[in-house]
């Protein structure tokens, strides 16, 4: 089975910062055992490209930065 980041990361968002080992990943997407390296893969490139974050056990959704509020000019 082929992994999309449109697949994962709405898994990762729906663990609300909880985060999700790979083997509840599995879980979740319905993946079985022989796709365990293609969701990695996938895995890796959200890492890559600061979508996600790994802490050696748990994947999470980094949540998007806050927008800076605009700045009153004073008159």
């Amino acid at each position: 089975m082929n992994f999309k980041i449109e697949d994962v990361l709405p898994a990762l968002r729906r663990a609300r910062g909880k985060g999700l080992s790979l083997k509840q990943l599995e879980t979740h997407l319905h993946a079985g055992r022989n796709s365990t390296q293609q969701l990695r893969r996938t895995l890796a490139l959200l890492l890559k490209d600061g979508q996600a974050t790994f802490d050696g056990q748990v994947y999470r959704e980094v949540p998007p930065a806050p927008a800076k509020p605009a700045r009153a000019e004073k008159q």
